[in-house]
């Protein structure tokens, strides 16, 4: 969420604080609620009921299409209250295409937060039989407890984990899902349907409804922000991934590369990239927690670090590079 602060001029009384939280992207057919706060000064204030309503945003510049309420709230000092909206449900907003919010123009000369237009996928879809080349008209949308992450998938690369993970966020196998293992600097682990449990003991040993054999690249490289599917390894193996005895063992759990991971290259199967939400990988690699047993170790977050909601939506504009 972006948060825009500032002061503003009320009816009576001092200038309380005032912000907004706007969510970074609007998903079509799903709710967006955007938070507007104020909070009186110590002396107190009165506002107009319509400063906490839709009323209260721009869009493009242009006012919000609802009525304004010319009813007064009372606040006492110090008091904090909270406005939450559902732009969803709003007659008369049904954007189809990014656009920018902000306060009226009115109370506040502050810079408008960019918003994306996302159209989710529709009912009916197959990513199992879809054939490979439509694959790359869809990325996933994560909704985590640290904000929004997309990425796009790369089925020239590894067709059969592009389709498995589409199928997987698609059916919602993902949703309620912990990143429990996470190594600053190196990567970030999830997807377990184990960590749904609050018994930690089973956490990192799920699988999903079936087995992946691998797909290797000899070229693709584990870079930040690769997106890569976790596996059971044979240390005897560890410089001979074709011949792993165990390199088939990939299911549901992934991996994004915190930072280069060279050390996975050819041995891991890369499948993707992140494409937006880097600051939220930066979080989710810096939470802080308790270490986890056994091999591998990493930081399993506390508090929590989940998949709220994860979603097939049409693939973004294709972008330069990476971070």
């Amino acid at each position: 969420m972006s948060l825009a602060t500032l002061l503003l001029p009320l009816i009576l009384g001092g200038s309380p604080q005032v912000s907004i939280k706007v969510p970074p992207a609007f998903v079509s057919g799903l709710p967006y609620e955007v938070e507007i706060e104020v909070v009186a000064p110590a002396s107190g204030a009165t506002i107009a009921e319509w400063m906490l309503s839709p009323a209260a945003l721009t869009v493009d510049g242009a006012p919000f299409p609802v009525a304004r309420s010319n009813k007064e709230l009372a606040l006492p000092g110090g008091f904090k209250v909270v406005g939450k909206v559902d732009l969803s449900k709003v007659e008369g907003f049904r954007p189809n295409r990014d656009f920018s919010l902000a306060l009226a123009k009115e109370l506040s000369i502050a810079a408008p937060t960019q918003v994306s237009y996302v159209e989710a996928a529709p009912a009916g879809l197959d990513f199992m039989a879809m054939p490979v080349a439509e694959l790359k008209n869809w990325n996933v949308l994560f909704i985590t407890t640290s904000g929004p992450m997309r990425f796009e998938l790369w089925p020239d690369v590894a067709p059969e984990h592009a389709r498995n993970w589409l199928d997987l966020a698609y059916t919602s196998f993902y949703d309620g899902v912990k990143f429990h293992r996470c190594i600053k600097g190196f990567m970030i682990q999830g997807g377990d349907p184990n960590t749904k449990d609050k018994d930690p003991s089973t956490w990192g040993q799920g699988n999903g409804p079936r087995m992946l054999k691998s797909e290797f690249s000899k070229t693709v490289k584990h870079v930040r922000g690769v997106l890569s599917m976790a596996r059971q390894g044979h240390p005897n193996y560890a410089r001979d991934p074709d011949n792993d005895p165990k390199k088939d063992t990939a299911s549901c759990q992934f991996f994004v590369c915190h930072a280069e991971a060279s050390s996975l290259d050819g041995g891991y199967t890369a499948f993707g990239k992140l494409l937006e939400g880097y600051d939220v990988l930066d979080k989710i690699a810096n939470a802080p927690g308790t270490q986890n047993p056994g091999v591998g170790g990493g930081v399993r977050p506390n508090p929590p670090q989940v998949i709220e909601r994860a979603l097939v939506v049409k693939a973004a504009p294709k972008q330069e590079g990476s971070k």
